[in-house]
């Protein structure tokens, strides 16, 4: 704002006083002002008038320096003058590009100067990317070509416009503006027919080249049969591509292939080029806006407001990202959103005429036409050097014109400050170079009697100080904006490097000297939020920590009170070198609420805004309001992730399952690579009592989370506990289901977690349950190394052991089954069941002799006498292997022994 500030107060005051109200009467003036008119109409209807008020100066600044050149540009001098600045000017240009490709970090350091120490890296803030300075090399490109040509023999400007146009080819190549290139197409032919036509045809002419000994072909008529074979040429090229795009061939399927919205492959994603759906989405909308506004527009500078004709997440769902690159990229289209039919009319009469100026001027600046005229104003006639000059700048500002015309189409020519003013200065050069070939007759030249100059009696030497004053005056008032805009700048800087203090503080200065300024408040909004979640973590990780001391040994109430004591002073300590107190953490989010709510009434439909502002109302507790907020969000845009995200969360904070899960399955529809809505999706199936979706949910969350990157298992603490309950708890509802596998699958996953804050009983509990579910699969081998595991852990463990003896004897692994047995004599003693089962495993194995057995057998009859017998009478295998041996007999007494055997 302010330095276009600078453009009006400078030119309007060299105007005045340079010119001496020397009005001119450039061809461009009517076109001008209409435009601009329609341009301040429609401003109110707009629906951000602060971003229209930039448009509209902008505009205007850019339309007076166009329609103003002459006030300044005075003689053919002053042209080449011109090319010199604008050559300097695509010389930084250049090497903004190329630093910005190759990221020379050197330059941006050098650039920083005295904010070094908030050095922002590759900054943009000059002219965007490098894909922007495209936009403005397409015009001074064409511009070197064609000078270079003329300075052919002077070596001081040869080596100007050759260095001029070999750098310009370099970083256009890197850069890779496809725009730029189909520009080229168009732009550069037409600066070789005009070549053609005004060079190469006179001189076949005047070789004779094509005479022949009866008829000698006149230059009249070459170039009446050029136009013909160059209107052939157009034709047959148009009916090619007519035809080509009609039937069916490989270079239709693969333009098609390359722009399709079908979805062949499944992936929920359309197969075309990512960039080319989205562009052409981006006209759609602009179409269907212009359409619904057809007369009046939408305003000036209102097209990214008036956004929401994107119905669907289309930057994320295409391209895979949220770009927020509100432009149409196409500025025909742009200009007829914005301003509507007439202002559409407008912009188009603006440039026709330059064109055709320019075209016209180009015949009478023809130095080797053989027509005796004075070319130029009658007070100074041109020499035949200065409209060889002026005809190849003409020659290379048509070609400019033409490229950004037609590159325009796929880009933004028109939307950024610096091509916007390098086109419209270009077209009032061009159309002054056409002005001085018809004398004086366009300008006007008021009565100074009537009409006297009020500088008129101060001298000249004291003139252009008088000016340089009143413009410092009234530029420093208008600079104020820019400091503002520094502020802003300055605020994201200390952001990027975590210093929320002086943050703050700018964005406070910046608020203060640049109010209603809608990036403002939305970019401070989105800090609060940012700074409200720094208190968030650190305080988190210092309770962490506690918490850990805590659980690590036996603490005192009075070491307790202690150590919170201590880890208060830490927290605020950390907080201290971000700039923050963890007293202020209301009023960040209050803050943040109130700047948000500005900037909704700016742009009623941004819906970051409303989404961000939903989530502080989140913080503060005043869930009515953020769910209208998340509701308004959904409205503009229904497949907006976040808001189905955080309305979700809200909908789970009120145990409202059901809704919840609508919320959060239309979060992952709008955004698939969003990994962390399964994890809550997961929980709210499982609250819903869906364990099969939990599950799946779940098991998605961690496959996207860490195996699809090939990332280690590295969850924080919390989240590892959650995923062990959850798996845990489905794994015992699962295995009380009687499903096996899929609880078998959560136990497993549940051990995988790495949790270690587990009770002995829960351990024990997990890994009985996994080998009970093998069981159940009859996996009895892995069974019986997960009972290993469990004795790995626990030696001590013989219910373990027990069960492992079970499934080695199951398996027929008796000697095994012995030794374990053994172990569980050894240890319980007095346990019956042990002797007995050790005597039986012997007899199993059948390569004991009976004392053996029967020792065993004595061990268990001591202990319990009435158990052994009720079952040793249904042990047929042990009562055959003893039944030849009257040591039986002799333990189990004669009334026993014959109810056993018996």
């Amino acid at each position: 704002l302010s330095l276009e500030f600078m453009v009006l107060i400078i030119l309007a005051s060299w105007w005045a006083v340079k010119g001496r109200l020397r009005r001119p009467h450039s061809p461009l003036l009517l076109p001008a002002a209409y435009l601009y008119l329609i341009m301040v109409l429609t401003t109110f209807v707009a629906v951000n008038m602060a971003e229209a008020w930039e448009t509209l100066l902008l505009y205007g600044a850019a339309l007076i320096v166009m329609v103003l050149a002459g006030a300044f540009i005075r003689r053919p001098a002053d042209v080449q003058l011109f090319c010199i600045v604008m050559n300097v000017m695509v010389l930084a240009l250049v090497f903004y590009a190329l630093a910005q490709w190759f990221d020379w970090e050197p330059l941006w350091r050098a650039v920083e100067g005295p904010n070094l120490q908030g050095f922002t890296r590759k900054p943009v803030s000059f002219t965007g990317n490098e894909n922007y300075t495209g936009e403005i090399l397409n015009m001074t490109f064409p511009l070197a070509i064609s000078l270079l040509i003329w300075s052919w023999g002077n070596p001081a400007w040869m080596v100007m416009f050759s260095g001029i146009a070999c750098l310009s080819m370099i970083a256009i190549l890197y850069i890779d503006c496809n725009a730029s290139y189909v520009g080229f197409l168009v732009g550069f032919p037409v600066m070789a027919l005009i070549l053609i036509s005004y060079r190469v045809l006179p001189w076949i002419h005047h070789t004779g080249l094509l005479n022949t000994a009866r008829r000698q072909v006149s230059l009249k008529e070459l170039r009446l049969w050029f136009r013909r074979l160059v209107f052939a040429l157009i034709l047959g090229v148009s009916l090619a591509s007519a035809l080509t795009a009609s039937v069916e061939n490989p270079l239709r399927r693969r333009v098609a292939e390359l722009i399709t919205w079908a979805d062949f492959d499944g992936d929920h994603l359309p197969d075309g080029v990512a960039p080319m759906i989205f562009r052409l989405e981006c006209l759609t909308s602009a179409i269907r806006t212009t359409y619904d506004n057809l007369i009046t527009g939408i305003g000036p500078g209102n097209f990214k407001v008036i956004h929401p004709y994107y119905e669907s997440q289309l930057e994320r769902k295409i391209l895979g990202k949220e770009t927020l690159a509100r432009k149409v990229h196409n500025d025909f289209l742009y200009h007829s959103s914005e301003h509507g039919f007439f202002g559409m009319l407008g912009w188009i009469w603006l440039w026709v005429t330059a064109l055709w100026c320019a075209f016209r001027s180009l015949a009478v600046l023809d130095w080797t036409n053989g027509k005796e005229s004075r070319v130029g104003p009658r007070s100074q006639p041109f020499r035949p050097t200065e409209r060889r000059f002026l005809f190849f700048f003409q020659v290379g500002a048509i070609g400019g014109m033409c490229i950004a015309l037609v590159s325009c189409n796929f880009g933004h020519t028109f939307m950024i400050p610096a091509s916007l003013f390098l086109f419209y200065l270009i077209a009032g050069v061009s159309v002054l170079i056409y002005q001085w070939t018809r004398g004086d007759e366009t300008v006007y030249h008021p009565n100074p009697k009537r009409n006297p100059h009020f500088l008129s009696h101060v001298p000249s030497t004291a003139r252009w100080p008088v000016l340089l004053v009143a413009v410092l005056i009234l530029g420093g008032l208008n600079t104020r904006q820019l400091i503002g805009e520094s502020h802003l700048k300055a605020g994201m800087s200390q952001k990027e490097y975590e210093n929320y203090g002086a943050m703050f503080d700018h964005f406070d200065t910046a608020m203060e000297v640049w109010p209603y300024q809608m990036e403002i408040f939305y970019i401070l909004g989105r800090y609060c939020i940012d700074s409200f979640q720094k208190i968030e973590d650190v305080r988190r990780d210092v309770e962490n920590q506690v918490n850990q001391l805590l659980a690590s040994g036996e603490v005192t109430p009075e070491q307790e009170k202690l150590l919170r004591e201590r880890a208060d002073s830490i927290v605020q300590q950390q907080l201290a070198q971000y700039g923050l107190d963890e007293k202020e953490k209301m009023n960040i989010v209050d803050l943040g609420i109130r700047v948000l709510q500005t900037d909704v009434f700016l742009n009623p439909i941004y819906k970051w805004a409303h989404n961000n502002l939903g989530v502080l109302y989140d913080k503060r507790a005043a869930w009515t309001h953020s769910e209208r907020s998340y509701d308004r969000v959904l409205e503009i845009d229904y497949e907006q992730v976040y808001a189905h995200y955080n309305q979700g969360l809200g909908y789970m904070r009120e145990h409202q399952w059901d809704k919840a899960r609508k919320s959060l399955e239309m979060a992952l529809v709008a955004d698939p690579n969003k990994t962390e809505v399964l994890q809550y999706l997961g929980h709210t199936y499982y609250n819903m009592g869906d364990l099969d979706h939990a599950k799946q949910a779940y098991d998605h969350f961690t496959y996207k989370t860490w195996d699809e990157k090939g990332l280690p298992w590295n969850p924080d603490p919390q989240t590892q506990e959650n995923l062990f309950k959850v798996y845990y708890n489905m794994g015992l509802q699962l295995s009380q289901e009687n499903r096996p596998q899929k609880a078998l699958d959560a136990l497993i996953r549940a051990v995988s977690t790495g949790y270690q804050q587990i009770t002995p009983q829960e351990n024990r509990l997990l890994y009985e349950q996994i080998a009970s579910n093998l069981i159940r699969l009859n996996r009895t081998a892995d069974a019986i190394e997960v009972y290993r595991e469990m004795l790995a852990k626990d030696d001590m463990d013989n219910t373990t052991r027990r069960n492992l003896v079970f499934l080695l004897t199951h398996e027929g692994r008796n000697e095994e089954a012995l030794k374990e047995m053994q172990r569980v004599a050894r240890d319980e003693p007095h346990d019956w069941s042990a002797w007995y089962n050790i005597a039986t495993l012997k007899a199993k194995i059948g390569t004991y002799n009976d004392e053996s057995i029967l020792a065993d057998l004595h061990k268990a009859v001591e202990l319990d006498r009435e158990q052994l017998a009720a079952q040793l009478s249904n042990d047929q295998l042990l009562l055959e292997t003893l039944k030849d041996s009257p040591g039986l007999k002799e333990l189990l007494g004669e009334d026993l022994y014959l109810e056993v055997v018996k």
